[in-house]
């Protein structure tokens, strides 16, 4: 999908007031928009992640998908949907990490390739404690 089909969605959007917090957009309109009536496709289901992107970096507000419809978050629950996708993001970080230190290192074969791997799990590793600090710092304001 292009970017002046997905402009065309948002216009659309904004004009007939479906951006607004709280809502939820429904399958009806976004079918009729992206021109799909299959909805498991991913003729449907590609232009929907797109258009969610969308929805977030122009409003400002987060959204989810819920039952192939767009869902955007209210003003009151930003803060929380922050708080969990970090968290989720901090739990692929720690998943990352360990998997990186379970690698046998020795089973690569490339120098430059292991040097590369052991920068990683440095990044990962700086990653994983910086999130866990800022955290604890939250936490004791």
């Amino acid at each position: 999908m292009k970017k002046e089909e997905i402009k065309k969605m948002m216009e659309f959007l904004k004009e007939n007031d479906y951006l607004q917090p709280g809502m939820t957009i429904d399958t009806d309109i976004l079918t009729a928009l992206i021109g799909c009536a299959d909805i498991d496709s991913m003729e449907y289901v590609g232009p929907l992640i797109l258009l969610e992107k969308e929805i977030e970096k122009t409003t400002g507000l987060f959204c989810k998908l819920i039952e192939k419809c767009i869902h955007i978050y209210s003003e009151d629950e930003c803060a929380y949907v922050a708080k969990k996708r970090g968290e989720k993001a901090d739990r692929i970080t720690q998943d990352t990490y360990k998997t990186l230190l379970k690698t046998p290192i020795s089973n690569i074969s490339d120098q430059s390739k292991r040097d590369d791997h052991i920068h990683q799990i440095n990044v990962f590793c700086m990653l994983s404690r910086n999130s866990k600090l800022i955290l604890h710092q939250i936490d004791e304001e």
